[in-house]
């Protein structure tokens, strides 16, 4: 960590605390839950909702990933990603639900393409050998934006705040959070040659890339199995696991809430224990630990 500027790894560290705020209380747990038991959506519907917003992350994120690996680097298209989201989300719920719907989409999928290009930005913060720990923090850091984002969410509500004002409020909150990344973060370039790829070459990238990584042993199978992994996890946390709470185990919005700041509490210490095991046992033991932990509890 010698090499890396402390201002500029703390801001990377804020990043992700943004961006979980964001992710816990919006599509994790409050407009979930706003779209389901206040606008009489269904499950399936916001389901929907969300697999359309990854269906096209899916296509322009090689895309961003490509650009931003350029001369241009990663900062400005996160910027535009990051902002997208906070506009967005400030917006939910002030004109009809079709419309805050479709506000969603836009703010997930501006989320989930700044997460593609914030994640590359882990080599500019780290080093080789510390790589694993820093990643570790990175989702420690992660899940007390989560524990940030429910305890002021928690409060605004039981002081009269409507679901709206909460968006808002969470909006405010990723726009101050992140703001240190674009001022500190003092990004490795890795790319003297400016990006010109057009979007309409997204799927020739991902064919391209799918090709070459033949030539890595295991990586392939790793692709294929994250695929599904994290496809399922996402879909759970994603907001169902909220709903699922609420309408189907009986428990009140309130009860749901405990339930999952509890997990968050858990999920902060084994974010940082996973970080270090990884820089000592390797990251396929420990996401192979981590994915039978996942079975067992569901």
């Amino acid at each position: 960590m010698n090499d890396v500027k402390k201002s500029s790894l703390f801001s990377w560290l804020l990043f992700d605390l943004a961006n979980t705020v964001y992710a816990f209380v919006i599509p994790g747990l409050y407009f979930s839950v706003w779209l389901v038991t206040e606008q009489g959506w269904t499950d399936q519907a916001l389901g929907f909702a969300t697999s359309s917003a990854m269906v096209i992350v899916a296509i322009t994120g090689p895309w961003v990933g490509a650009r931003s690996d350029g001369s241009q680097g990663k900062k400005p298209l996160l910027f535009i990603t990051t902002l997208a989201c906070i506009i967005s989300t400030f917006l939910l719920g002030t004109f009809n639900v079709n419309t805050s719907v479709l506000l969603f989409i836009i703010s997930l999928i501006g989320f989930n393409l700044g997460s593609v290009v914030y994640d590359a930005l882990l080599i500019s913060v780290s080093n080789e050998k510390n790589r694993g720990k820093i990643s570790g923090m990175g989702v420690a850091f992660g899940y007390i934006g989560s524990l940030t984002g429910f305890g002021v969410a928690t409060y605004l509500q039981n002081i009269g705040y409507s679901y709206i004002e909460i968006f808002r409020s969470v909006a405010i909150l990723f726009m101050i959070f992140s703001l240190p990344a674009f001022i500190f973060i003092n990004e490795k370039k890795v790319s003297t040659i400016k990006s010109n790829i057009k979007i309409s070459e997204s799927l020739t990238i991902v064919i391209k890339s799918w090709k070459h990584s033949r030539k890595y042993p295991g990586l392939t199978r790793f692709l294929v199995g994250r695929f599904f992994y994290a496809d399922a996890i996402n879909t759970l946390i994603g907001g169902l696991l909220a709903v699922y709470l609420v309408e189907e185990a009986g428990l009140t919005p309130e009860d749901s809430q405990g339930i999952l700041a509890l997990a968050i509490v858990v999920s902060i210490i084994g974010g940082y224990v996973f970080g270090r095991a990884g820089d000592k046992f390797g990251p396929r033991i420990c996401t192979l630990v981590s994915l039978v932990c996942w079975m067992v509890s569901l």
